[in-house]
């Protein structure tokens, strides 16, 4: 065995003397390389989506795809209004002229609903109409009054357009699943689901999801619109799925790069540390920045998006990368005490490339193995960082011997000062002869730390709350909980019902426990504060409508037993 090594040693001296004599192709190549792999970063998509935790092919994803053929995005931004009187004709006035303007100017939106144009359900002795609720604005005292009474009695808009004290309402902006021109859940005239589904066979197969840029776009541009309208008459707040997700990935943009820099800065100290000379801090960082350049540029090339447990990716490469480039250029001082470099980079390859080259394959092939996880970015960490490792290994064994050799570099240890040893040699000689000396206590101390440690394994809980990872003086965090709070809630859960037989609808009974599930639905409450605030089905549509077509009259809020009705 100990042959082979000393014939791999042997080979890896030969190597590093080849490097030695092809430094400057080495690194003009790198020079080339590192270009055309940098003109790749731009392309980087990121995925802030619930949906991206899983991989395209997932059922769950399939199934959910399923749906937004059919019934459109489940996501929607809620824009929060709270003026001194909802039921004043000049602020309806001004809430009338903001929706307009959303309809008309925003891109990718399938809808926008409000008080402006709810429907608005009545019947008379010889027909049923159904138009805006405000359709002819109020003008009157006896007419505002009168539209008062009616939106605060509805069952319908508490909750969704309007809180249950009066003194919120709300526009909520209805994303389009995708960006083509397609057919999608159809909406009546007044901006309601009618909760039919389209024929899926009928989408245009040239579609694509709303992308999260596009989600950006959308969203910025109803900042703008919501800036010209926001004043302490008509303060405005915005919240939902689709605003916390986007904010989100200007979040996790800064913290990648603040993270970053500071895992350099951390670094590039400690090698000041221990080596003091510029060369020995230059050197290793270049060789692992460039690895996470390269890990990403393959991210960008292969078409993956980046999504949260993504972000760690370049401080965990800049930490377990650089301890192969320190291990070569530490035997490099070492044995560089003359002018030799060739026969220095050839010893230090010789005496530390079989370890380099052993530790990140192992490193390598124990992240691939991530590669298999069910969660998707998950799987991608362990692709690209295990490929970000190998990058740097290559790095490592050819472009760092090849900068040690053009980089003037003064001889390290003359060779009568052999013997002086380094603050750092005599520290760890010290704790080396302690360990040797006193082996029970060590055992001793590293059970009791190891086992106070492991009670922390039990406390550990598993959680995905995104709103809970902004700070609690967030804007966004603190809008989202205030129109949770008014609002009782602005996240939404679809429920989709399969009668399983055509026309399965049109049946009393099944109209009856829809009815009887939805109201189940509505009083949940668990003991962790999550509730649901509002439910709205088919059977609440067609009890509005069955009121309507008995004169208005509250008693038949009901469900008919008549199935031809």
């Amino acid at each position: 065995m100990s042959k082979i090594r000393e014939r791999i040693e042997a080979g890896m001296e030969r190597f590093g003397e080849i490097i030695f004599d092809k430094r400057w192709y080495i690194i003009i190549f790198t020079i080339l390389f590192t270009a055309f792999m940098m003109s790749r970063l731009p392309q980087l998509k990121f995925d802030m989506s619930t949906e991206g935790f899983l991989h395209e092919d997932d059922p769950q994803i399939l199934e959910y795809n399923t749906f937004k053929e059919q019934f459109g995005k489940d996501e929607m931004i809620i824009v929060m209004i709270s003026p001194n009187d909802v039921f004043n004709l000049n602020f309806l006035n001004k809430l009338k002229r903001l929706h307009r303007e959303l309809e008309s100017s925003l891109p990718y939106i399938k809808e926008v609903r409000s008080l402006i144009n709810a429907r608005k359900t009545t019947g008379t002795a010889e027909e049923l109409l159904v138009e805006d609720l405000m359709e002819t604005m109020p003008q009157s005292k006896e007419e505002l009054s009168a539209f008062k009474q009616y939106v605060s009695n509805h069952p319908i808009y508490q909750n969704l357009l309007i809180s249950e004290d009066g003194s919120f309402t709300t526009v909520i902006i209805e994303p389009d699943a995708y960006t083509s021109a397609g057919i999608s859940a159809e909406t009546d005239e007044n901006g309601f689901d009618d909760f039919g589904s389209a024929d899926s066979s009928e989408q245009p197969s040239d579609r694509h999801a709303l992308t999260n840029e596009e989600n950006a776009e959308l969203i910025a541009a109803v900042s703008r619109i919501l800036e010209k309208y926001n004043d302490d008459s008509f303060p405005i707040r915005m919240s939902g799925s689709p605003v916390v997700t986007s904010y989100l990935k200007f979040v996790m943009q800064g913290d990648m790069k603040r993270f970053t820099g500071l895992a350099i800065l951390t670094i590039a100290l400690f090698l000041f540390i221990i080596f003091r000379r510029f060369s020995g801090v230059i050197l290793p960082l270049v060789i692992v920045i460039l690895s996470v350049i390269y890990a990403f540029s393959l991210i960008s090339i292969f078409g993956v998006s980046i999504k949260i447990p993504t972000a760690i990716l370049p401080s965990f490469l800049l930490a377990i990368g650089i301890g192969a480039s320190v291990h070569l250029v530490a035997m490099f001082y070492h044995a560089y005490r003359g002018n030799n470099k060739k026969e220095a980079i050839a010893d230090a390859l010789g005496h530390s490339g079989l370890p380099i080259i052993m530790t990140s394959l192992t490193t390598s092939v124990s992240l691939a193995s991530f590669a298999t996880a069910k969660v998707a970015p998950i799987a991608d960490i362990g692709i690209f960082a295990s490929l970000g490792v190998v990058m740097s290994l290559a790095l490592t064994l050819l472009l760092l011997p090849s900068l040690l050799a053009i980089v003037p570099i003064k001889p390290t240890i003359k060779p009568e000062q052999v013997e002086k040893q380094s603050i750092m040699d005599r520290a760890l000689l010290r704790s080396c002869d302690f360990a040797v000396d006193h082996p029970w206590r060590v055992l001793l101390i590293g059970s009791v730390i190891v086992g106070f440690l492991a009670i922390g394994l039990l406390r550990l809980e598993f959680s995905h709350d995104v709103l809970r990872w902004y700070k609690k003086q967030s804007d966004v965090r603190q809008n989202a909980e205030l129109i949770d709070e008014k609002m009782k809630g602005s996240l939404t859960v679809e429920v989709i019902i399969d009668t399983g037989v055509e026309n399965g609808l049109y049946k009393p009974e099944t109209l009856h426990k829809l009815d009887e599930l939805s109201n189940k639905i509505a009083r949940y409450d668990n003991q962790d504060g999550v509730f649901v605030g509002k439910t709205i089905s088919l059977a609440d549509m067609l009890k509005e409508i069955h009121q309507a077509l008995n004169e208005n009259r509250d008693d038949y809020y009901t469900i008919p037993n008549d199935q031809q009705l």
